[in-house]
């Protein structure tokens, strides 16, 4: 039953559903812990949750797991408008994912190379990390000593995530993203890893969840619900962003035209 509970792929009753439900989705208690943890020590007020009241709202649904009576229905909102405000504000903010992209460049140059064996990165604290990677011990240890002095690249393009476009899925498999960003280097004639395209992975926001109105589940959509597909939508757009990176002292040399077909419109948006 455990296994079930973690893993979709095996068959489970409505009990093992409604766990499933518990653990992962609106609700799970990962995510009414986080937002609220973070929300506390970045110091923002976003996050904040009232977890009781919440928990107090949660119905058994016999066909998805959970479910939550009408009065709960602001508090699912309130968990999901959080979530886009954190993302926006703390997990995605842009220093944030330079900061990150510059890191993930130089371990992935360094896995490739295999100067770096993925098992060797686990249990290292922050100063640890830095010292292991630095640029007297490792080959690209350049953006880890950049990035610990907040000497942070700049942002060459920026452009809204697009699934339509070729160059954008493409770039998700990051084989293809390392070639393109040695292309782009070549182009320039700069150092390789004076260029980075970051994008951040899907980002979901759940809203599987039925409302008890009068003894009857109905779908949250069906209710005074703020989170249609058009809403979400228009939020994962807004978060998530197509960017290309390149190093402060080579931001005057490169050029914006080898980077047109991130900015392609689809067909539907010429129209």
């Amino acid at each position: 039953m455990t296994a079930a509970i973690v893993d979709k792929h095996l068959k489970g009753n409505r009990e093992v559903s409604f766990y499933r439900n518990i653990l992962s989705g609106v609700l799970d208690p990962d995510k009414m812990d986080y937002l609220n943890r973070d929300a506390f020590f970045c110091g923002v007020p976003y996050g904040q949750q009232d977890i009781d009241y919440v928990i107090d709202r949660i119905i058994p649904d016999p066909d998805n797991g959970i479910a939550v009576d009408s009065r709960g229905l602001e508090a699912i909102e309130n968990i999901l408008f959080s979530k886009y405000l954190m993302y926006k504000s703390v997990y995605w903010h842009k220093t944030v994912r330079i900061a990150t992209a510059m890191i993930k460049k130089a371990m992935l140059l360094g896995i490739q190379e295999n100067i770096i064996a993925p098992d060797s990165l686990y249990h290292l604290d922050d100063y640890q990390f830095s010292q292991r990677f630095s640029a007297e011990n490792f080959r690209y240890g350049n953006l880890v000593e950049l990035t610990d002095s907040r000497c942070f690249h700049r942002t060459l393009l920026e452009t809204p995530w697009d699934a339509d476009n070729p160059l954008h899925t493409r770039m998700m498999q990051l084989e293809q993203r390392l070639l393109f960003e040695k292309e782009l280097a070549r182009e320039w004639k700069i150092p390789e890893t004076s260029v980075i395209i970051d994008i951040p992975e899907p980002i979901s926001f759940e809203t599987g969840l039925r409302v008890e109105q009068n003894g009857v589940l109905i779908p949250a959509d069906s209710c005074e619900y703020v989170f249609n597909t058009e809403v979400i939508s228009r939020f994962r757009r807004s978060l998530r962003k197509v960017r290309v990176l390149v190093a402060a002292e080579h931001e005057q040399v490169c050029s914006a035209g080898p980077l047109a077909e991130f900015t392609r419109p689809t067909p539907e948006c010429s129209e």
